[in-house]
Protein backbone atom coordinates (compact mmCIF):
# COMPACT_ATOMS: atom_id res chain seq x y z
CA UNK A 1 0.00 0.00 0.00
CA UNK A 2 1.39 3.47 -0.86
CA UNK A 3 2.74 5.49 2.03
CA UNK A 4 0.39 8.43 1.41
CA UNK A 5 -2.67 6.20 1.90
CA UNK A 6 -1.77 4.93 5.36
CA UNK A 7 -4.12 5.90 8.15
CA UNK A 8 -3.71 7.43 10.69
CA UNK A 9 -1.12 9.82 9.29
CA UNK A 10 2.20 10.26 11.07
CA UNK A 11 2.64 13.14 13.55
CA UNK A 12 4.63 15.24 11.08
CA UNK A 13 1.79 15.11 8.54
CA UNK A 14 -0.72 16.07 11.24
CA UNK A 15 1.47 19.01 12.31
CA UNK A 16 1.82 20.18 8.71
CA UNK A 17 -1.96 20.06 8.31
CA UNK A 18 -2.54 22.01 11.55
CA UNK A 19 0.02 24.64 10.61
CA UNK A 20 -1.52 24.99 7.16
CA UNK A 21 -4.95 25.55 8.67
CA UNK A 22 -3.48 28.12 11.09
CA UNK A 23 -1.86 30.00 8.21
CA UNK A 24 -5.10 29.91 6.20
CA UNK A 25 -7.07 31.38 9.09
CA UNK A 26 -4.40 34.02 9.72
CA UNK A 27 -4.42 34.97 6.05
CA UNK A 28 -8.19 35.37 6.17
CA UNK A 29 -7.84 37.75 9.12
CA UNK A 30 -5.33 39.73 7.08
CA UNK A 31 -7.04 40.00 3.71
CA UNK A 32 -10.77 39.96 4.54
CA UNK A 33 -11.68 43.48 5.76
CA UNK A 34 -14.55 42.33 8.00
CA UNK A 35 -12.33 39.85 9.85
CA UNK A 36 -9.43 42.28 9.98
CA UNK A 37 -11.68 44.93 11.52
CA UNK A 38 -12.61 42.46 14.30
CA UNK A 39 -8.95 42.23 15.34
CA UNK A 40 -8.03 45.86 15.23
CA UNK A 41 -9.08 49.07 13.59
CA UNK A 42 -8.09 52.67 13.58
CA UNK A 43 -9.98 55.82 12.85
CA UNK A 44 -8.44 58.29 10.45
CA UNK A 45 -9.65 61.85 10.06
CA UNK A 46 -8.94 63.56 6.76
CA UNK A 47 -8.45 67.28 6.14
CA UNK A 48 -12.22 67.82 5.77
CA UNK A 49 -13.07 66.24 9.14
CA UNK A 50 -14.44 62.96 7.74
CA UNK A 51 -13.72 59.95 9.92
CA UNK A 52 -13.07 56.61 8.28
CA UNK A 53 -12.49 53.28 10.01
CA UNK A 54 -9.73 51.19 8.50
CA UNK A 55 -7.97 48.03 9.59
CA UNK A 56 -4.85 48.81 11.56
CA UNK A 57 -1.57 48.71 9.72
CA UNK A 58 -0.29 46.02 12.08
CA UNK A 59 -3.08 43.52 11.31
CA UNK A 60 -0.70 41.67 8.98
CA UNK A 61 1.17 40.47 12.08
CA UNK A 62 -1.38 37.68 12.53
CA UNK A 63 -0.21 35.97 9.35
CA UNK A 64 3.41 36.69 10.19
CA UNK A 65 3.03 34.95 13.53
CA UNK A 66 1.30 32.03 11.85
CA UNK A 67 4.24 31.65 9.45
CA UNK A 68 6.63 31.76 12.39
CA UNK A 69 4.50 29.23 14.25
CA UNK A 70 4.40 26.90 11.27
CA UNK A 71 8.13 26.95 10.70
CA UNK A 72 8.94 26.45 14.40
CA UNK A 73 6.58 23.54 14.90
CA UNK A 74 7.82 21.76 11.80
CA UNK A 75 11.45 22.34 12.76
CA UNK A 76 10.85 20.99 16.27
CA UNK A 77 9.12 17.91 14.90
CA UNK A 78 11.79 17.34 12.28
CA UNK A 79 14.69 17.53 14.72
CA UNK A 80 12.87 16.26 17.80
CA UNK A 81 13.65 19.26 19.97
CA UNK A 82 11.61 19.76 23.11
CA UNK A 83 11.83 23.55 23.18
CA UNK A 84 9.48 24.29 20.31
CA UNK A 85 7.68 27.62 20.43
CA UNK A 86 3.94 28.25 20.45
CA UNK A 87 2.54 26.11 17.68
CA UNK A 88 -0.72 24.47 16.65
CA UNK A 89 0.83 21.02 17.01
CA UNK A 90 0.93 21.32 20.83
CA UNK A 91 -1.59 19.79 23.17
CA UNK A 92 -4.42 21.80 24.74
CA UNK A 93 -2.84 21.44 28.19
CA UNK A 94 0.48 22.91 27.07
CA UNK A 95 -1.29 25.77 25.29
CA UNK A 96 -3.30 26.52 28.44
CA UNK A 97 -0.12 26.50 30.52
CA UNK A 98 1.52 28.85 28.01
CA UNK A 99 -1.45 31.21 28.32
CA UNK A 100 -1.09 31.17 32.11
CA UNK A 101 2.57 32.11 31.77
CA UNK A 102 1.56 34.78 29.26
CA UNK A 103 -0.88 36.40 31.70
CA UNK A 104 1.71 36.41 34.50
CA UNK A 105 4.37 37.87 32.23
CA UNK A 106 1.93 40.49 30.91
CA UNK A 107 1.20 41.53 34.49
CA UNK A 108 4.92 41.80 35.16
CA UNK A 109 5.53 43.82 32.00
CA UNK A 110 2.72 46.19 32.98
CA UNK A 111 4.38 46.77 36.34
CA UNK A 112 7.77 47.38 34.70
CA UNK A 113 6.18 49.84 32.25
CA UNK A 114 4.45 51.78 35.02
CA UNK A 115 7.63 51.90 37.10
CA UNK A 116 9.64 53.11 34.09
CA UNK A 117 7.13 55.87 33.38
CA UNK A 118 7.19 56.86 37.03
CA UNK A 119 10.98 57.02 36.97
CA UNK A 120 10.97 59.31 33.93
CA UNK A 121 8.38 61.56 35.57
CA UNK A 122 10.44 61.60 38.79
CA UNK A 123 13.59 62.73 36.99
CA UNK A 124 11.62 65.22 34.87
CA UNK A 125 10.14 66.71 38.06
CA UNK A 126 13.61 67.56 39.39
CA UNK A 127 15.06 68.73 36.06
CA UNK A 128 15.65 72.49 35.63
CA UNK A 129 13.19 72.73 32.73
CA UNK A 130 10.56 70.52 34.33
CA UNK A 131 10.94 67.94 31.56
CA UNK A 132 9.85 70.23 28.74
CA UNK A 133 13.34 70.63 27.23
CA UNK A 134 16.38 68.43 26.98
CA UNK A 135 18.69 68.75 29.97
CA UNK A 136 21.08 66.54 31.88
CA UNK A 137 18.58 65.43 34.54
CA UNK A 138 16.05 64.20 31.98
CA UNK A 139 18.86 62.42 30.17
CA UNK A 140 19.90 60.66 33.38
CA UNK A 141 16.32 59.51 33.88
CA UNK A 142 16.22 58.11 30.36
CA UNK A 143 19.45 56.20 30.92
CA UNK A 144 18.18 54.81 34.22
CA UNK A 145 15.10 53.51 32.40
CA UNK A 146 17.21 51.99 29.62
CA UNK A 147 19.65 50.24 31.90
CA UNK A 148 17.52 49.37 34.91
CA UNK A 149 14.12 48.58 33.45
CA UNK A 150 14.82 47.47 29.88
CA UNK A 151 18.10 45.69 30.62
CA UNK A 152 16.86 44.35 33.94
CA UNK A 153 13.63 42.98 32.51
CA UNK A 154 15.44 41.28 29.62
CA UNK A 155 17.94 39.76 32.05
CA UNK A 156 15.11 38.66 34.32
CA UNK A 157 13.34 36.98 31.40
CA UNK A 158 16.53 35.14 30.47
CA UNK A 159 17.01 33.98 34.05
CA UNK A 160 13.35 32.94 34.38
CA UNK A 161 13.61 30.92 31.17
CA UNK A 162 16.44 28.90 32.69
CA UNK A 163 14.87 28.70 36.15
CA UNK A 164 11.42 27.55 34.99
CA UNK A 165 12.89 25.18 32.36
CA UNK A 166 9.53 24.51 30.72
CA UNK A 167 8.87 24.79 26.97
CA UNK A 168 5.44 26.29 27.71
CA UNK A 169 7.17 29.21 29.46
CA UNK A 170 8.98 30.03 26.22
CA UNK A 171 5.66 29.95 24.40
CA UNK A 172 4.02 32.19 26.99
CA UNK A 173 6.94 34.60 26.75
CA UNK A 174 6.45 34.84 22.99
CA UNK A 175 2.71 35.36 23.26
Amino acid sequence: MPRWRSWPPNPVAIAIFKCSIAYLIASLFTFVPVLSAMLSFQSETDAHGRVSRKPAYSAHMVATIAVYVSSNSLTSLRYGTADSQFNPAKTIGNMTLALRFCFLLALGSSCVSLLAMGTVKFFDHFSPSGGTNWDWMSEVGDWVVCVLYIGGSMGSLAWLKLWVANPSFNSGKLL
